[in-house]
């Protein structure tokens, strides 16, 4: 599965059950970079991306992780996310600091940055993608 997630410096992902931020640009990028494929997500997520239809967009209760080898996934909620499914990671840093309870859970040390990419943002002067690939 390619995990899609936005962070902040700390690797915050949300905040008493709330996303730490959220910006119009990243949403349109990342539903260019999934275009022709299916963007799997939870219900909380949908909003974000319903402006577009340049991917087909799957609402799930739960990730059916297994099933979803070669699939685009987009998380916010880092409790739902299992490393051992996971084949690339594709972070949208913030580059701020917000308030957060919950964090990405993965430790980056077990992965190779193999993509850098920044971008200005609707409500973020910049925004850094990544892109980690396993070691």
């Amino acid at each position: 599965m390619y995990l899609i997630a936005c962070v902040d410096d700390r690797m915050g992902m949300m905040f008493n059950h709330r996303r730490v931020s959220q910006d119009k640009v990243v949403s349109k990028e990342i539903m260019d970079m999934c275009k022709n494929h299916s963007i799997y997500m939870q219900e909380y997520s949908a909003p974000l991306f319903s402006n577009g239809n340049v991917c087909n967009i799957k609402i799930v209760k739960e990730l059916p992780f297994r099933e979803l080898i070669g699939q685009y996934v987009f998380v916010e909620n880092p409790a739902v996310i299992e490393e051992s499914f996971v084949e690339k990671i594709i972070l949208y840093r913030w580059n701020r600091k917000y308030p957060a309870d919950q964090y990405f859970p993965i430790d980056l040390n077990g992965w190779i940055l193999s993509e850098t990419k920044e971008f200005s943002g609707n409500s973020h002067e910049k925004i850094t993608k990544e892109i980690f690939v396993r070691k």
